[in-house]
């Protein structure tokens, strides 16, 4: 694992976020499993995961173990579901 080293800096409080950056990042963010996500689509998790090996899926993050997540806002704004509510 990469080490990062911040330099030029007077200190780490200048990178920290503040409450409104870090409600901003969760408000887009809600990470759903393969098993959910084909609930709420209406599809396989087997179709999911095919289309993911194929590279025309949906963006996903692995977590360390290797399990998958999608964010919800992400893939539903690209089926043409936009206009959500804060979920």
């Amino acid at each position: 694992m990469k080490k990062i080293i911040i330099t030029n800096t007077k200190s780490l409080k200048e990178l920290q976020l503040n409450d409104d950056q870090i409600n901003s990042i969760l408000e887009k963010v809600r990470l759903v499993s393969t098993k959910q996500l084909s609930t709420i689509i209406n599809k396989t998790p087997a179709a999911l995961r095919k289309a993911r090996q194929g590279g025309y899926g949906f963006p996903f993050f692995r977590d360390k173990d290797g399990k998958i997540f999608y964010n919800l806002p992400t893939v539903l704004k690209q089926i043409g579901i936009d206009n959500i509510e804060r979920l």
